[in-house]
């Protein structure tokens, strides 16, 4: 069991979403992406239900004949959500899209990404780290480091997974008719449009920044036109 780290704000979700991605169209159990991702299949149970009970629906839920456990499909929502975390890693920010984007240690600018091939998908494990953190309890009576946490966590072994499937077959550079083009199409249409919603996002911030400052010295130089009013018309008066 895992033992000593957490995921991030939205991480554990684009984990959950990147391992149903590379299996779509097929689905995976609780149990299935507990071991595919290294994270106890408790933990994984309890997030899908939640998701599922407040019908964020980035899941699709389908119950398994003469069994209690449930199968999980990625749907058209969880797609997205997965493509815009996936560009938010790759650029280097966090993954909290309800305020303006924060840099985190693997930030080295803005610049076009492109989805084409599946090596766009695979990110190394260096990409991950700023995303998970150390409890208390990992870091004293473990002593995990960096390098543990990512071994906890069960990302090296998926990157290195990976790598060997990449290694074994030529195709992987040409993805075939069964894969799922259109997915990466949707993707590779919208990244642009994310990188320049970055761009906006800060533009306005500093327009309003300049804007708030105008309207502050209307104000003032408003006040100080009343304030000189006033004493005029309040002068004694001459009889």
């Amino acid at each position: 069991m895992a033992e000593g780290y957490y995921h991030l704000y939205n991480f554990l979700k684009f984990r959950i979403a990147e391992a149903l991605f590379w299996v779509y169209p097929g689905t995976l159990t609780c149990n299935e992406l507990g071991d595919e991702l290294g994270v106890p299949s408790g933990s994984i149970s309890r997030i899908m239900c939640y998701y599922h009970e407040r019908g964020y629906g980035y899941f699709r839920r389908m119950k398994v004949k003469h069994s209690k456990a449930f199968r999980y499909k990625l749907n058209k929502k969880g797609q997205k959500a997965y493509r815009r975390y996936l560009h938010r890693i790759r650029l280097g920010f966090d993954l909290n899209p309800n305020h303006p984007p924060i840099k985190m240690s693997t930030f080295r600018g803005l610049r076009k990404l492109t989805y084409k091939t599946k090596d766009d998908f695979l990110l190394p494990p260096e990409k991950y780290l700023p995303y998970l953190g150390i409890t208390l309890q990992g870091a004293s009576e473990f002593g995990l480091t960096e390098r543990d946490l990512l071994k906890v966590a069960g990302i090296i072994r998926e990157f290195e997974e990976s790598e060997e499937e990449l290694g074994e077959s030529d195709e992987l550079e040409k993805p075939e008719p069964e894969e799922p083009v259109t997915v990466l199409n949707v993707i590779q249409e919208q990244e642009l449009k994310e990188t320049e919603n970055l761009e906006k996002e800060r533009q306005q911030e500093q327009e309003l920044s300049q804007a708030q400052a105008l309207e502050d010295q209307r104000i003032k130089a408003t006040v100080l036109r009343i304030r000189e009013l006033i004493r005029n018309t309040s002068s004694p008066i001459d009889l």
